[in-house]
């Protein structure tokens, strides 16, 4: 797994808001209430990131249905160049000029074609039950290696899914908003990969789902955790019953082809 230092960029993820219900979403939009971070929680996230020299991205759910919006973009302005700044949305509110004016980065998403997404909540514990072969999966992880590490309302994290992971569990791992903390060793977020990318599927490149079966894989550790919170069809796996050749090098989403176009 990457150091934070070496990703492409950093996302604040500033809301879980969001007009779809993916399939294995990697942000558990539906298994979670809707949160917004505060403007004082994202300026103080924003100078964390003062000395941070690529790309900072604004991400959710959808970004654009935070409810002050327009506030968050007059803060980003004030800390990062137009160069540095990145939105990811499905939906431009009407306003598609003035994001391409404001940011210097656009992943746009609007789902209109098939999506493919690899089950979240299949925990690898689970799956691979040897912790040493387990570890190799976790530690070769291509979301790590492909995506960044995130900003929530609770802190800082490794990577996007440990961070909405701790939103819907609130476990509270998320490390303190520092100066520079984006160039700690890994070695300081071990405690969030303990927790959390044993119960992740996605180190594994299991069989995806498209995105509008509206229906999440979960593996039992994960039923306790997640089948009580929202009322959400659950394809309930055993380990025994993924017949496939884990680890291939495979993208399960498809847009991550798209992220550096």
């Amino acid at each position: 797994m990457k150091e934070a230092k070496d990703t492409w960029c950093i996302q604040i993820d500033v809301t879980n808001k969001c007009t779809r219900k993916c399939s294995n979403c990697t942000h558990l939009i539906t298994y979670a209430d809707h949160w917004e971070m505060g403007l004082k929680n994202f300026e103080k996230a924003l100078w964390s990131l003062k000395d941070w020299p690529k790309l900072v991205g604004l991400i959710g759910g959808d970004p654009m249905l935070h409810s002050h919006f327009d506030l968050l973009m007059e803060i980003m302005e004030c800390y990062f160049p137009k160069e540095q700044r990145g939105l990811w949305t499905g939906d431009f509110q009407g306003k598609e000029k003035e994001m391409r004016d404001f940011f210097g980065y656009i992943n746009y998403n609007p789902h209109n074609e098939t999506v493919m997404h690899t089950p979240v909540l299949c925990a690898s514990q689970d799956i691979v039950k040897d912790p040493v072969e387990r570890r190799h999966f976790i530690d070769n992880c291509w979301l790590a290696d492909k995506w960044s590490p995130s900003i929530t309302p609770k802190g800082v994290y490794r990577c996007e899914v440990m961070g909405s992971m701790d939103m819907a569990l609130n476990l509270n791992l998320g490390l303190n908003l520092s100066l520079n903390w984006w160039a700690r060793p890994l070695s300081h977020f071990e405690t969030q990969i303990d927790a959390f990318c044993n119960l992740c599927g996605v180190c594994l490149n299991l069989p995806a789902r498209e995105d509008t079966d509206e229906t999440d894989d979960v593996t039992l550790s994960n039923v306790g955790n997640y089948l009580h919170r929202k009322n959400r069809k659950q394809c309930i796996h055993e380990s025994h019953s993924f017949n496939c050749k884990i680890g291939e090098d495979s993208q399960p989403y498809r847009y991550i082809e798209r992220m550096k176009e």
